[in-house]
């Protein structure tokens, strides 16, 4: 019987242990070819190309992996177009990076790649290189891979956690089980989370013993885990260094242990993790102090001391600016930032600024009239300067480190020449709580008076707000009070671009008369994603999102009416592609002029434009689903996608929104990889069409609207408008 047996001492990560592992691998591939190490004496046919550009890459017998997989393990890549990031080439060979034929790299790819296999369960594996000419001074690189028959373990046993662990159960949860392909990295894994469990529960300097036996004849393999936990370890006193204005008492603050409890690594890892959530702090560390600062003797390892090391950020901040632009005029703003303020890391910023500086009042004349001249014009929202002041303050510890609070204040005049001026005052008070990794919890109370004055035409096509004669009641001040509840728990494996995981959040919000609130409802709505890889580089990936607002918050302007701000709208890059941003249910038009057809219906003129203005909803129920793939062409830069977006929005709840409502809107786009992350181009189909909806006239004389049709709906389209064309960074969801 041919064997391989291999022990290892593992005691850390498992890529650590993964980098021994190949690492003693490769000697034992290596060993019979010391006489003729290098990739030109290796590789005789290979050696007679060097130097030239390689023109592509190919793989034969990869599967069950990927090409694309296998690219990214080797050092031999074909020559390609990359300006900035993008796959593109211009005159002068500009943007053109040049890959040349290297043997050496050859050979060390060659070892790479059957490493590789041996790792996934595929002992045997060989790969045997081979150029061919491709032009004068290109040539064609192939690794035909013979790929070894797979082994499969028969028997996977653990020990050494008797009295610490149930055996049994550990072994029925790890990675690797018997029947499986014997997978070198789920092995490692496996030894790493038997591992992590001796440290969670208190041993701290426990070890692990792997050890495995291959049958290459069989194709069989056996394996063991041999555990070795020391004792259990408490942790005895605390040393704090360089936390100068953070202090010892704020710093042990944020550790979520104290003397006399059980040392275990991932309070040390959180307690780090607290830390560095304080802006105070730049670098901190938290972990076993060495041994000529422990406070027993060293050979006691029943005790250990733990040092936290702080390098703390500049206390105060100051940052002032001034400029100049044709509708802001003079503009000049100033911050002030404190990271400890009263000590204890407690943040306090207090920032401000002040614009259209320099404008008369209504009969504005002189250098205010020839540098402000946006508001030459305006009558209504040239005599007061628009400003905004904000105190932000936060308090990292309340009963604990877990939790966080946060006072805000705010108040504002802005203003946009001939269209609005809005005034705000408010303020919002926060308890976010990490209720663990990347799991947060938020508590919140908002409270504002604002007003906004416009025309009603500008009310219509800036805010949404298109019902007659209601424009006044808006004009006035008005509260909005509310109590806000959050949830968000992500456990993908990318922020970014996931391939694997979930994500949720959801949110509570409840406005009531009690507290003040002249609009009063209770919303609740939500939102998720769900990733999967399906093979290597072909993500599913699955989205939804829901909202709903209960009580008596209405469209109605003569009954609790619901401000644009708080409704729901669908539509967009991130939502029903099919549509434009926000435009998915109902809305009205609205136009300066109307004809009458020859059907005697009233329809907007020929030569004027027609602007339609969602009005959102109070229900929303939107789903996703994608399918994200390598593109057959420069697979390292550009991937593929097909999806298809569904959802509604209706006026009353969510159980109300019927089939009728729904629409569901298919298409494909590109994904280019950049540095900040994908950018998407994508292309959907909505075969609907127009949605009616009432015609308004604003009269330019009065500034009024008129409604001259309960039912107006636009001629369809050509087939080309019924493709919408969105654009964004980062995936939909």
């Amino acid at each position: 019987m041919n064997g391989i047996q291999e022990k290892h001492l593992v005691a850390g990560q498992a890529l650590r242990t993964l980098t021994m592992c190949a690492a003693l691998s490769g000697v034992l591939i290596t060993a019979g070819c010391s006489a003729r190490s290098s990739g030109a004496a290796l590789y005789p046919q290979v050696a007679a190309h060097t130097g030239k550009s390689v023109s592509g890459l190919a793989f034969i017998g990869s599967e069950p992996f990927s090409s694309d997989t296998l690219r990214t393990l080797i050092a031999t890549h074909p020559s390609h177009c990359s300006l900035l990031g993008i796959p593109l080439c211009l005159p002068f060979h500009l943007g053109q990076v040049i890959h040349r034929l290297d043997p050496e790299a050859v050979r060390q790819d060659v070892l790479k790649l059957m490493l590789f296999y041996r790792a996934e369960g595929y002992f045997g594996t060989r790969v045997v290189p081979t150029v061919e000419p491709d032009g004068p001074d290109h040539v064609r690189v192939t690794f035909a891979i013979q790929r070894g028959e797979p082994i499969l373990l028969d028997a996977l046993e653990v020990t050494g956690v008797e009295g610490i662990m149930n055996p049994d159960s550990l072994t029925r949860a790890l990675p690797l089980q018997p029947g499986q392909l014997f997978d070198l990295g789920k092995f490692t894994a496996s030894a790493d989370m038997v591992l992590r469990g001796l440290y969670s529960r208190g041993h701290a300097y426990a070890d692990i013993l792997r050890n495995y036996s291959v049958d290459t004849v069989d194709n069989r393999a056996v394996a063991s885990i041999q555990a070795i936990p020391g004792p259990r370890v408490i942790v005895d006193s605390i040393i704090v260094k360089g936390a100068d204005h953070l202090g010892r008492a704020n710093a042990i603050r944020q550790l979520t242990f104290r003397p006399g409890d059980v040392l275990q690594l991932t309070a040390l890892a959180e307690s780090q993790r607290n830390l560095y959530g304080l802006e105070l702090v730049q670098i901190a560390s938290v972990a076993v102090a060495p041994d000529s600062m422990q406070k027993p003797p060293p050979h006691d390892s029943t005790t250990a001391t733990v040092a936290i090391t702080v390098a703390e950020a500049s206390v105060r901040q100051v940052d002032a600016a001034v400029g100049f632009g044709t509708v802001e005029c003079l503009r000049t703003e100033a911050s002030w930032l404190n990271r400890s303020f009263g000590g204890g890391a407690r943040r306090l910023a207090v920032s401000g600024s002040v614009s259209k500086i320099g404008i008369g009042g209504r009969t504005q004349t002189g250098i205010g009239r020839s540098l402000c001249s946006a508001y030459n014009a305006d009558t209504t929202f040239r005599s007061r300067v628009d400003y905004q002041f904000g105190v932000d303050f936060t308090q990292p510890y309340f009963l604990s480190p877990r939790n966080q609070i946060a006072l805000n204040l705010a108040a504002e005049r802005q203003s946009e020449p001939g269209i609005y001026q809005r005034e705000s005052r408010g303020g919002r008070v926060s308890l976010n709580r990490r209720l663990g990794n990347r799991t947060f919890l938020t508590v919140a109370f908002d409270a504002e008076r604002g007003s906004t004055h416009a025309s009603p035409a500008l009310y219509c096509a800036e805010f949404l707000v298109c019902q007659i004669g209601f424009t006044d009641s808006l004009a006035r001040p008005r509260f909005r009070d509310e109590v806000e509840l959050g949830f968000a728990h992500d456990r993908t494996d990318a922020p970014v671009d996931p391939s694997n995981g979930f994500n949720v959040a959801t949110g509570f919000t409840w406005a009531p008369a009690a507290l003040g609130s002249e609009v009063t409802f209770v919303r609740l709505s939500g939102q998720g994603g769900y990733y999967r890889e399906i093979k290597p580089g072909w993500v599913a990936a699955f989205g939804a999102r829901f909202g709903n607002l209960f009580r008596s918050a209405t469209l109605d302007p003569t009954r609790n009416f619901l401000p644009p701000n708080e409704r729901f709208f669908g539509g967009g890059a991130n939502s029903v592609r099919g549509y434009d941003r926000n435009a998915l249910g109902e809305g009205v038009y609205v136009t300066s002029a109307v004809d009458t057809s020859s059907a005697g219906v009233v329809i907007p003129a020929d030569t004027v434009s027609t602007l339609f203005v969602p009005t959102g909803g109070t229900a929303l129920a939107i789903t996703s689903a994608e399918l994200r793939f390598p593109s057959p062409f420069l697979s390292e830069f550009v991937r593929l996608a097909l999806f298809v977006d569904a959802g509604a929005i209706g006026n009353g709840s969510i159980l109300d929104l019927s089939p009728g409502n729904w629409r569901v809107t298919p298409g494909a786009g590109l994904r280019l990889s950049t540095p900040v992350g994908p950018v998407r181009f994508d292309v959907a189909y909505n075969a609907y069409g127009a949605t009616a909806g009432p015609l308004l006239v604003s009269d330019e004389v009065s500034q009024q609207l008129v409604r001259v049709s309960d039912s107006y709906h636009p001629a369809r389209g050509s087939v080309f408008s019924r493709f919408h064309i969105t654009l964004g960074i980062g995936q939909a969801y």
